[in-house]
């Protein structure tokens, strides 16, 4: 895995050639803006050649995506399939996800944290890595069941933290 590099994922089908290389690209200048070496789906399919089934295409880009640290989520991802299956599949191979409807809002570059906290979700009870939380116009979602306002953070132990505890670094 190349922890500087990021897939690129959003709407191709049925969109009309010039507007889908309009939309990667300029998804692809804001990976770099983020200090990260995009992977574009469209450069991909360049490398596997013309003819190819969709499926063809996709599955290779599912294995550049493998090799990516990070996913780019373009503003159209929920209305294609693919993408869909791309991110999925991201969640499964704990691929961090960035949102570009996310940084359209806030305009900062996210933090790229060297040492992760552990999160656990009171909603379905799962344990996961924060870097694993899928964020959504800046509010927190589990990765698991994307329940909101329920994320706890835990000690390195896996204890929960207590609400006194947060009151506590907050007065300091």
């Amino acid at each position: 895995m190349n922890s500087k590099t990021c897939f690129v994922s959003g709407l191709m089908k049925d969109v009309d050639e010039d507007m889908i290389r309009l939309t990667f690209g300029e998804g692809s200048k804001q990976v770099e803006s983020l200090g990260l070496i995009p992977i574009s789906p469209l450069n991909v399919a360049h490398a596997v050649g013309e003819n190819k089934t969709r499926e063809e295409y996709l599955a290779a880009g599912l294995i550049e995506l493998e090799q990516c640290e990070y996913i780019y989520m373009l503003r159209s991802w929920e209305r294609s399939e693919g993408a869909r299956l791309e991110l999925e599949y991201a969640r499964l191979k704990y691929v961090k996800v960035l949102w570009q409807s996310a940084l359209d809002q806030y305009k900062q570059k996210p933090e790229f944290r060297k040492q992760s906290r552990r999160v656990k979700c009171e909603q379905c009870n799962s344990v996961f890595d924060e870097s694993r939380i899928i964020y959504l116009n800046g509010v927190e979602h589990c990765p698991v069941c994307a329940h909101t306002d329920a994320l706890l953070q835990l000690h390195e132990d896996g204890s929960e933290y207590k609400e006194s505890e947060f009151t506590k670094k907050e007065a300091r």
